[in-house]
């Protein structure tokens, strides 16, 4: 019905606004297990945006396998830098404020899905 793109775009706007959303509200939870289980929400609506992005890399036209070797790099290369920073961010701000940052650097990869473009898009 929206196609490829379209559909992935709007599962993973959706899913890293959730997630967002769920950080955001687990932060200003006082009961340990209440905090708990808006995390798990939030990682739970992030992991169903991981499939949307090795299914739409490869058809990047012949650039997929760049995009796929930059999926994997970002996801796990600088993906590492988030328990090296948080910590020093929440020393600094408090452990809420690391937590938004966070929040703001998923919301602003859910933005970046308007930028992907593929063959699909022009069909």
């Amino acid at each position: 019905m929206l196609g490829h793109l379209k559909g992935c775009r709007l599962i993973a706007l959706v899913g890293m606004s959730l997630t967002a959303a769920f950080s955001l509200i687990g932060v200003f939870a006082n009961d340990p297990q209440v905090v708990t289980i808006w995390f798990a929400l939030a990682f739970g609506s992030l992991g169903l945006c991981e499939p949307l992005f090795w299914t739409t890399a490869p058809m990047l036209e012949r650039k997929g396998g760049l995009a796929c070797s930059l999926v994997n790099t970002g996801g796990n290369g600088i993906g590492m830098l988030a328990p090296l920073l948080t910590p020093i961010l929440a020393q600094a701000f408090g452990w809420s404020s690391a937590i938004v940052v966070a929040c703001l650097v998923c919301g602003a990869g859910g933005l970046l899905w308007f930028g992907v473009r593929h063959n699909a898009d022009s069909r």
